[in-house]
């Protein structure tokens, strides 16, 4: 006599159990840098170098250390930061834009050399910005911009990635017969796109931003280039610069260590932003990020 069968269930439980401990390490490796940063911007020199990195030292000195921060060399650091906030913000948001309207024409205007110009872009992807440094930094000093904000901004203006990014998008959330609908009503090509198309692409543009703005304001060796005078410089070389006092690379009035808490609070300070930019656009961002991937 056959007994009947039972299916077995798939062990659902494990597997979600398997990725929740995943999810909670790869956090727990996102967080720590950011633990430690926060715990040592607390800290005097010789907490920091005494202490367990991961708890509080000998006092609570983090707003002594903001004070001493923004008071150092004539508050050399709050001209980095506004020199940081121009390039991020001009730079990441000349480049959402471009990259927007780019986006855009190759995705619904057919033209002579459209399928070239996306390879390019295409390939233009697969070049680090390393590479093009040098190469910028010679052109640019025959034009005569080295070391003028002009040498930072101009490059961050180009996203090849933003532009294949807002192509794909753009070719799904813009619909053909939205922009025919507005042709027949009269309205030109840049009319249409800032009426119409812009409001459709918002999410997709704000995502862009985003990225823009990450690569914009951690930039580093471009910056280091192109710019010799400290008053021009980023958060990224200028706390470099402290970098290289504190472990005795160049000389200065006070001893190398006394820059240690300089620059892990100057550190701290330079991530507040970007920190508040994606709580700000959040949910842009993700929306952004699925948008098109189902058609009704």
């Amino acid at each position: 006599m056959r007994t009947p069968t039972t299916r077995r269930r798939p062990r659902r439980g494990r597997a979600s159990n398997a990725l929740t401990l995943a999810m909670a390490l790869m956090l727990g490796y996102a967080l720590l840098p950011l633990v430690w940063l926060f715990m040592a911007a607390t800290k005097d020199t010789p907490s920091l170098m005494d202490s367990f990195g991961l708890w509080f030292g000998h006092g609570f000195h983090l707003f002594g250390n903001i004070g001493d921060v923004l008071s150092h060399d004539d508050g050399i650091y709050l001209r980095w930061f506004g020199n940081t906030l121009l390039y991020a913000v001009v730079g990441a948001g000349g480049a959402a834009f471009i990259a927007t309207a780019a986006g855009y024409g190759l995705a619904k205007y057919r033209f002579r050399g459209r399928t070239a110009l996306a390879a390019t872009v295409l390939g233009a992807i697969a070049i680090p910005g390393t590479a093009l440094a040098v190469p910028t930094y010679l052109l640019f000093s025959k034009a005569g911009i080295v070391d003028t904000p002009w040498a930072v901004l101009l490059p961050s203006l180009v996203s090849p990635f933003g532009v294949y990014l807002m192509r794909v998008y753009a070719a799904e959330a813009v619909p053909d017969s939205m922009l025919e609908a507005a042709r027949i009503d009269g309205a030109g090509e840049l009319r249409t796109f800032f009426t119409v198309s812009l409001r459709l692409l918002a999410p997709g543009f704000v995502t862009v931003l985003l990225f823009a703005l990450v690569a914009t304001w951690n930039n580093y060796f471009l910056p280091l280039i192109v710019l010799s005078d400290p008053k021009w410089f980023p958060l990224t070389v200028g706390l470099n610069q402290w970098n290289s006092l504190a472990t005795g690379a160049a000389g200065s009035g006070a001893t190398t260590t006394d820059f240690y808490p300089l620059v892990v609070t100057g550190s701290l300070l330079a991530i507040v932003p970007l920190v508040v930019a994606f709580l700000f656009l959040q949910r842009y961002w993700q929306s952004g990020l699925s948008a098109g991937s189902v058609k009704e």
